[in-house]
């Protein structure tokens, strides 16, 4: 058995890329002792990590520096459960919580209104405190859904759904969603898509100066807010020509608020615009 104890530890591991395993995701890198491809959870990353030939301590590079290094192509990846277990690393609750919402929107078959209103709940606490009694019904629902029978194929699309709601309630304790919470395979890009519309430029934020917020008699922060509380994401170009008015000239933001989408609450570009990127 390697020992990690004792010893300096010894740095350049490259990070290569991720690999699902057991659906855990994991990266894999060369290591600078002996040479052998391994692989390590997610959350070793930024640790020390002993070699299983060698046994000597090698100093990983840490998770944010190792995604936006390694050879992989975020944009190209079709399973929502790997790309949310990268992201939702970042630690920031908000996108996490919106993220899981817009996927939860999803699994919503049509006029399922006790779906809807538990989902509806989930996204209002993205900007605060649900009133508790509202909290407590949506969470009782979840619970009821998760006891569901099994047998019937609609229990088990509700108790998915409930699972993902599950996770949108508490994101700080977020668990690992494997492939069989995203019960329809068609809808597997929708939900990576909706995802990269939160999340966004998580590597590369963008800089939203206050001059194109004051400027024109704010017009911009104006527009913002009236898309984001009405969630009428259709108005996003409009909001696009008010930054360019205003002087913007950043074009991965203004291409995004002009892409077709999808857009969802937490959509990056938005959220850059009113400050909530950091919430």
């Amino acid at each position: 058995m390697p020992s990690d104890a004792g010893g300096e530890m010894i740095e350049g591991a490259t990070i290569a890329g991720p690999l699902r395993r057991s659906a855990m995701l994991y990266f894999r890198f060369r290591c600078p002792c002996c040479g052998h491809i391994c692989a390590v959870r997610l959350s070793m990353l930024g640790q020390a990590w002993p070699c299983p030939y060698s046994g000597q301590r090698i100093k990983l590079p840490p998770w944010l520096s190792s995604a936006r290094s390694a050879v992989v192509d975020w944009a190209g990846i079709t399973e929502p459960d790997l790309l949310l277990e990268a992201l939702s690393c970042l630690g920031c609750l908000r996108p996490r919580r919106l993220a899981l919402v817009a996927i939860a929107r999803t699994m919503l078959p049509d006029d399922d209104e006790p779906g809807e209103r538990a989902t509806a709940i989930a996204e209002r606490l993205a900007d605060g405190p649900a009133p508790p009694a509202e909290l407590s019904w949506a969470r009782r629902r979840v619970q009821d859904w998760l006891a569901l029978p099994m047998r019937a194929e609609a229990n088990q699309r509700r108790a998915q759904l409930a699972n993902v709601l599950r996770a949108a309630f508490a994101p700080a304790d977020w668990f690992a969603l494997g492939p069989h919470h995203f019960h329809q395979e068609s809808q597997s890009r929708l939900q990576c898509d909706v995802i990269r519309d939160v999340y966004g430029r998580w590597s590369q934020p963008v800089l939203v100066r206050g001059g194109w917020l004051r400027a024109n008699a704010e017009a911009v922060p104006k527009v913002a807010r009236a898309i984001y509380e009405e969630k009428h994401f259709a108005d996003l170009p409009v909001l696009a020509d008010a930054l360019e008015e205003a002087g913007c000239a950043e074009a991965a933001l203004l291409g995004h608020l002009r892409a077709p989408g999808p857009h969802v609450r937490g959509c990056w570009a938005l959220d850059a615009v009113l400050g909530r990127l950091n919430g």
